[in-house]
C-alpha cells in the first residue's frame, strides 16, 4: 500500500489577475495584450496582426467591444476556462462606461470620415 502525501501533485497555478486583464484591455485592447496575458495567445496573435496590418482591423475593433463587455460582465476567462480573480464590480462599472465613450467617439469618428455625400 502507497501514501500520496501531495508530492505528486501538479502545482496549483495563480489566478490572473482581472484589474490587470482590464487594464491591458483598455488600454491596449485592440492589440490583443489583455488575451496574451491571460494565455490566449493564439486568438492575441490573430487581433494583433489584424489591427497592425490594417487588414479587416475592424473586426479586432468589434472583437476587442466584445472582450471588453466580457470583461465587465466577468464572463472572460484565462486560457484554461478559469475565471479571472478577485472581480472587482467597481472596476467592471468605471470601464463599462469609459468603453461607452469609447464607442461613442468610434461612432462619431466613422461618421466624420464618410464622404459628405453619403453624410446627407
Amino acid at each position: 500500500m502507497s501514501y500520496d502525501y501531495g508530492l505528486n501533485a501538479a502545482p496549483k497555478k495563480e489566478p490572473k489577475s482581472y484589474v490587470v486583464a482590464l487594464a491591458l484591455a483598455l488600454f491596449f485592447g485592440c492589440f490583443g495584450v489583455h488575451r496574451f496575458y491571460v494565455g490566449k495567445w493564439k486568438s492575441g496573435l490573430a487581433m494583433l496582426v489584424l489591427t497592425l496590418t490594417g487588414f479587416l482591423s475592424i473586426v479586432s475593433v468589434v472583437w476587442y467591444f466584445i472582450d471588453a463587455i466580457a470583461l465587465c460582465s466577468n464572463r472572460f476567462t484565462d486560457a484554461d476556462g478559469d475565471e479571472l480573480e478577485p472581480y472587482n464590480p467597481g472596476c467592471a462599472l468605471v470601464a463599462g462606461i469609459l468603453i461607452g465613450i469609447s464607442l461613442i467617439f468610434l461612432i462619431i469618428a466613422v461618421f466624420l470620415s464618410l464622404p459628405s455625400f453619403l453624410r446627407a
